[in-house]
């Protein structure tokens, strides 16, 4: 949760509150996989109403399907390195980003 603020084309600063949910799914055939999801709430402060939802479902199989084709749902060295690269790669090395 964080505080967020913006202006208005009057020049009229509104302040928001930003929350963030996560969540992470562990399909039970692939036990190295995990896939995250969740949403991101954007409240008004003042009125407490929410402006805006962004949401990421972890149930949705299309997006699962998807995000495993693109690169899979696994290690976060997955986002930097290919996994030829991970073994021999120092950065991976030192921070444990490795099988």
């Amino acid at each position: 949760m964080r505080p967020a603020r913006r202006a208005d084309p009057g020049g009229v600063i509104h302040w928001d509150v930003v929350i963030e949910l996560t969540q992470t799914f562990t399909p039970a055939e692939q036990p190295r996989v995990r896939f995250r999801g969740g949403c991101t709430l954007i409240i008004n402060f003042g009125s407490a109403l929410v402006r805006y939802v962004v949401r990421k479902r972890v149930g949705n199989a299309l997006r699962f399907a998807e995000q495993m084709a693109f690169g899979g749902a696994g290690e976060v060295a997955n986002n930097y390195f290919t996994a030829d690269a991970i073994g021999s790669e120092p950065f991976a090395a030192l921070h444990g980003m490795y099988g």
